[in-house]
């Protein structure tokens, strides 16, 4: 167990590390509750020291669990990196089975200066309950609200390869308003399905409060408002405080609100109350 009371984060929380600490998933079907967070993490001699989380050689791995908010949790944890690649491709599905659980994953400031830093999300599958009551995929912003400003910025996350499917969001990021995030990458990433019930509802994806971020080679196709919705549908969308950045290559289709009332949709909105944001938006 990762979160279970005596696993791997509880271990981690109560010791420590004292050297790079690779974790292999050997079973086909994981169960998380996500009652324990991972804490940031105290090194022994040395240090800082790296963990890693992956299925095992030729394992396809379900980590599936119950949680009103997430079934995983990184609370101000650093150097973790979650990659779902083995020999037989991308192989870890993430999905939260509680009809009002908000998230899958959740990466939050732990305290004022303690944010989750240096942390890599690859080659993994988030899927929620349902694409009207799951809030996001991954999460990222506040430790003690979920979705939230941080706390303390969570710096140089790394969000790549991955799918996001039954969603409202598929990534929603809440930087500081006076500390932005810094040296967010998203690539490489598909958000969407042809499939009607595992559409996002809202975006694709969404970031504010950040800076120098990275949001390029995008797939996104399958964002589909409910007949009820009166919010804008979006592919990629930045608001609030931004300072630097880049959204390039990215592949922006199927961006649909249905209310016959009258709402909008747009590929890459732009709402950012910066006036001088510096962010470049070219080949999309």
């Amino acid at each position: 167990s990762l979160t279970g009371a005596g696993g791997l984060f509880a271990t981690l929380n109560a010791g420590g590390l004292t050297g790079n600490l690779n974790v292999t998933l050997l079973d086909v079907t994981q169960t998380e509750n996500g009652v324990t967070a991972l804490n940031s993490i105290s090194y022994g001699c040395g240090g800082p020291f790296t963990l890693t989380i992956t299925p095992a050689s030729g394992v396809a791995v379900t980590i599936t669990g119950s949680n009103t908010n997430a079934i995983l949790k990184l609370n101000g944890a650093d150097n973790v990196t979650i990659d779902g690649l083995n020999t037989g491709g991308s192989s870890l599905f993430v999905t939260n089975t509680n009809a009002t659980g908000l998230s899958e994953l959740w990466i939050g400031s732990a305290s004022a200066s303690d944010g989750a830093t240096n942390n890599t999300i690859r080659n993994t599958t988030f899927a929620g309950f349902s694409n009207t009551g799951t809030v996001g995929g991954i999460i990222i912003g506040s430790g003690t609200t979920l979705g939230n400003p941080a706390e303390s910025p969570n710096n140089n996350i790394t969000i790549e390869g991955c799918t996001f499917i039954r969603q409202q969001n598929g990534i929603f990021a809440s930087g500081n308003a006076s500390s932005f995030d810094q040296n967010m990458v998203i690539n490489q990433n598909t958000f969407g399905s042809t499939v009607a019930a595992d559409k996002l509802t809202f975006r694709g994806l969404s970031l504010q409060n950040a800076a120098n971020f990275t949001i390029s080679n995008n797939t996104i196709a399958g964002v589909v408002s409910t007949t009820a919705s009166s919010a804008t549908m979006t592919g990629i969308s930045v608001f609030n405080g931004i300072s630097g950045g880049a959204i390039f290559n990215n592949k922006i289709s199927d961006i649909k609100q249905t209310n016959t009332t009258g709402w909008g949709s747009n590929g890459i909105g732009l709402f950012s109350t910066s006036t001088a944001s510096g962010l470049n938006v070219y080949n999309n």
